[in-house]
């Protein structure tokens, strides 16, 4: 119910409906949400009543609205809350979403399947909000036609990074280029809403290389994207690990 579009969609329904969200009028809600590195805590409201708190592993908020959704339903079904909370207390997540690729000498490095803004705006959000760390946020547009139409919205997306870097368009068949959607232009107009540094480096290869001279410990590397972008937080992991065995040596 945080959402217009569902809650507009709401007022037109006939049927029963169970509504979930981060603020009332919501039938079930959080309250006392406490977010920390790498999890969140919150308390869940029904109409009115505490139920319990729940305990979660994985960041940000939209993850705590995730989670009311998963206790709407198993409430729905006759779940008791204490199995509800037991499971999320366990669930580390999907594969890329927020997915832990390591930490070496202090750098942790994450990989995300993010690739429209919302997604980009709400994992950035998370890091913020759950991190106190510098965050490099690393995103491959994925697709011409995605960008085209999204150029705009990708370029307000990353407000809560430190540093960006943009990588090329992935492009799988049958994408096809599109005059004057680059990702260049892209970076152009990121630069015009961001304080923060902003780069283009178009090959895998090149976004590890320069990490690897760059990041320092306490830094936050967030790979996002639905191409290949998944192997820059893997090959950065990897070269980091290498770096730290070869200044270690006698």
């Amino acid at each position: 119910l945080d959402d217009p579009t569902i809650k507009a969609m709401r007022e037109r329904l006939s049927a029963r409906a169970v509504t979930y969200g981060l603020r009332e009028p919501a039938d079930l809600t959080a309250r006392e949400i406490r977010l920390r590195e790498g999890g969140s805590s919150f308390i869940v409201v029904w109409k009115g009543k505490d139920l319990g708190r729940l305990e979660l592993v994985i960041p940000g908020r939209h993850n705590v609205q995730n989670a009311l959704a998963t206790v709407a339903v198993a409430l729905e079904t006759g779940v008791a809350l204490e199995d509800v909370a037991s499971a999320l207390a366990t669930f580390h997540g999907a594969r890329r979403r927020f997915q832990y690729m390591g930490e070496v000498g202090g750098v942790l490095i994450v990989d995300d399947y993010a690739h429209h803004p919302t997604e980009i705006d709400t994992t950035l959000q998370a890091a913020r909000d759950s991190w106190g760390r510098r965050i490099v946020a690393v995103f491959q547009p994925h697709r011409y036609t995605r960008t085209h139409f999204l150029m705009e919205e990708f370029a307000g997306a990353f407000g809560a990074a430190d540093e960006v870097i943009i990588g090329r368009i992935y492009s799988p068949p049958p994408d096809q280029p599109i005059p004057g959607v680059t990702s260049e232009r892209l970076v152009e107009l990121i630069r015009q809403r961001v304080r923060c540094p902003v780069h283009h480096i178009p090959e895998n290869d090149d976004i590890v290389a320069y990490l690897a001279e760059t990041v320092r410990p306490g830094d936050l590397v967030i790979t996002m994207g639905a191409g290949d972008i998944w192997t820059v937080a893997r090959d950065l992991a990897v070269e980091l690990q290498k770096r730290q065995v070869r200044s270690a040596a006698p």
